[in-house]
């Protein structure tokens, strides 16, 4: 009954092996009536053996119902990031701490033309242009090492359809049950369209706009550059 229904069952289980045994043990029947003592002796022992009751049934209800509230706590939790991570405009990873892919969420479909169950137990890394790997890299283990802080990183990745195109990846790291860092969990979106902003501007900065050849701020940074290229 403790198992089933926690605390009412407990008590109720109580009451009622409370009230039958008592009745029988001051009668003499019984378990406690087999025992070779008088009426007052046999209502001692059953008062022991209904006290041991108590201090077992009362404690493993305390422990399921606070189980319970935790399976509870973890389910709305759950549901709460589901929510979030199927109706995200960006991509949200589960990552191991090898790097494999846990989880993605659907809108990967859209940004990367990936099936979601397509990338899971595959190397995230596999999809970064191999120039870009080893500062996604260094920034996975960034997370993994230092997992109070979100670490952001740029770099290229192929979509489905091989086309090559600039991600930002905000990633942290997740602590197990016992405090270790395990895994990690990435927000991925799509930043190709700001590159290409950022790509313009930068040529019209360093640009003539009537004959597109570099002027004299071109020439300025590309001067300091040599300079500090010399003194290193």
């Amino acid at each position: 009954a403790t198992f089933r229904i926690g605390w009412p069952g407990a008590a109720i289980s109580v009451v009622v092996v409370a009230a039958i045994g008592g009745w029988l043990s001051a009668w003499g029947s019984g378990p406690v009536g087999l025992a070779d003592a008088g009426v007052i002796g046999r209502v001692q022992f059953f008062q022991f053996y209904l006290a041991t009751t108590v201090l077992t049934a009362l404690p493993v209800a305390a422990e399921l119902n606070r189980r319970r509230a935790l399976f509870s706590r973890l389910r709305e939790s759950e549901a709460r990031y589901r929510l979030l991570a199927d109706h995200s405009t960006d991509i949200i990873m589960s990552l191991r701490a090898d790097g494999t892919v846990r989880y993605a969420s659907p809108s990967i479909a859209q940004l990367g033309g990936f099936p979601p169950e397509s990338v899971l137990g595959r190397n995230a890394v596999e999809l970064v242009l191999p120039e870009h790997r080893a500062a996604v890299t260094r920034a996975h283990l960034a997370a993994l090492a230092r997992p109070d802080e979100t670490i952001i990183v740029e770099y290229r990745a192929l979509t489905a359809t091989g086309e090559a195109r600039w991600f930002e990846t905000h990633t942290r790291g997740v602590r197990d049950e016992g405090g270790e860092v395990s895994s990690v969990v990435a927000a991925i979106r799509d930043i190709s369209h700001r590159k290409a902003i950022e790509g313009e501007l930068s040529r019209a900065a360093t640009t003539d706009p009537l004959t597109g050849l570099l002027n004299r701020r071109a020439f300025d940074w590309l001067d300091e550059q040599m300079t500090l290229w010399k003194r290193a």
